[in-house]
């Protein structure tokens, strides 16, 4: 069947698919890179913005609103021209992947190292730092920690089924040694209290919507607007109850703040506020499956 007048013809051939696969292993990592150059990168910055990615932006809008399904350029290769056009393409997606991670593993470790200041810089200029602390990126280096352990973690099995390592573990480091190593090193984050995912706020059996996450994280921020750095703010019954756990050594102040945060969390998007007399302790919600928190209450840091 002839193709209908004014559009492009649909083919690819093997030019094309080479053009396309040099495209994808080359693509623009080294516009950061050229940042060496100084100022003089800036015009490589708006040739990509200009050749590149605004007509790239353009591609993916008007092909993701054809097909809206998911798959990507996949997809959108199945649907024009077949199978096994979209199957080169997606295999040479991945084969584009196996050589760019490593690059850009590389990359970014040399630039965090350059950032940490001049006294790590030595590091960020060692192959060998730099390629061995990529290749832990790259296997998946968890941060887990001994006291972790302590815990009713289902992903921690599931991350060691598939290969995933915790270093922190094997050098038998918990967040106590953690954060005093940090302080060694002299890092910002090392009296940054702990951040566990927001979903484990949520209750066992309830669903994990960004409406109910939502809400957590608008009133996790108005706590800490209070003065309460550490706290958890746990949701019940679908999202609607939030249970506020907070240092035992807070619960008084909190107690005489109560009006303002019973506001502030229904301001969040709560229905009904409670503070746990228990206090803060890490993995808390696992008492719905049976399983006690481990360790005592967390006292205010």
């Amino acid at each position: 069947m002839a193709e209908p007048a004014g559009e492009l013809k649909r083919e690819l051939g093997l030019r094309d698919l080479t053009l396309f696969i040099i495209t994808c292993i080359v693509g623009t990592r080294w516009i950061p890179a050229a940042a060496h150059a100084g100022p003089g990168s800036v015009t490589l910055w708006l040739l990509a913005a200009v050749l590149f990615m605004v007509p790239l932006a353009f591609a993916v809008a008007r092909l993701s609103a054809k097909y809206p399904g998911a798959g990507g350029f996949y997809l959108w290769t199945r649907n024009d021209f077949g199978r096994w056009p979209a199957f080169l393409c997606f295999w040479s997606y991945w084969v584009a992947i196996a050589f760019w991670f490593p690059s850009a593993a590389m990359f970014y470790m040399s630039a965090g190292l350059y950032a940490l200041g001049p006294q790590y810089q030595y590091l960020a200029e060692s192959r060998v730092v730099l390629l061995a602390v990529s290749l832990a990126a790259i296997w998946i280096a968890l941060g887990t920690n001994l006291d972790d352990l302590g815990d009713h973690r289902p992903g921690q099995r599931a991350a060691a089924a598939r290969g995933a390592v915790a270093p922190l573990v094997d050098a038998r480091l918990g967040k106590d040694a953690v954060r005093a190593v940090s302080g060694l090193l002299g890092l910002a984050t090392t009296a940054k209290p702990a951040a566990a995912c927001l979903s484990s706020r949520v209750a066992y059996g309830d669903p994990v919507t960004p409406e109910v996450l939502a809400r957590i994280e608008r009133a996790e921020a108005a706590l800490h607007a209070l003065g309460f750095p550490v706290c958890r703010v746990r949701a019940h019954a679908g999202g609607t109850v939030a249970r506020l756990e907070l240092p035992p050594g807070e619960l008084a102040r909190a107690h005489e703040l109560a009006a303002r945060i019973d506001a502030e969390v229904r301001a969040a998007g709560f229905e009904f506020c409670a503070v746990d007399l228990q206090g803060f302790r890490s993995g808390r919600m696992n008492v719905l499956l049976g399983i006690p928190a481990p360790g005592g209450p967390v006292a205010a840091s």
